[in-house]
């Protein structure tokens, strides 16, 4: 009896396992890329994401802050459910020439600033995927 009762326990343990839904994370991104520091951090909410960000629903925010000097790159990390979504986003976002944008899987990322231009974003964004994601990710 106690078998049974033990079996069945697990059984409706696995059944609710399959219910519960699966939240998209996007990795803490790192404390350097190169000479660059991060100061901020913070997990937002994506409701609270700016347009077109808000309407295309994404799962997680993260902002981070890094500078150099003077100069300050933002970077905000957006998780959606699928790849195809991170595309879309990427797909509809507006094009600046202060900002630079990557996807890596279901992540769509943009760094952005007042500061530095395209190629020293797209340098920094270079240096900081490879110690966010890794080599040849």
């Amino acid at each position: 009896m106690r078998r049974r009762c033990a079996l069945a326990a697990i059984a409706l343990t696995l059944c609710g396992c399959q219910f519960v839904s699966r939240r998209v994370l996007v990795p803490v991104p790192p404390e350097t890329a190169g000479a660059w520091v991060r100061r901020g951090l913070e997990t937002a909410n994506p409701a609270d994401a700016p347009e077109p960000m808000r309407t295309l629903r994404p799962e997680a925010w993260v902002r981070a802050t890094y500078y150099h000097e003077r100069e300050a790159i933002e970077v905000n990390a957006y998780g959606f459910k699928s790849s195809a979504q991170a595309l879309e986003s990427a797909q509809k976002w507006q094009a600046s020439e202060r900002a630079v944008v990557s996807l890596r899987g279901s992540i769509f990322i943009v760094y952005s600033s007042l500061d530095a231009n395209r190629d020293e974003l797209r340098t920094f964004m270079r240096g900081m995927e490879e110690g966010w994601f890794g080599r040849g990710r």
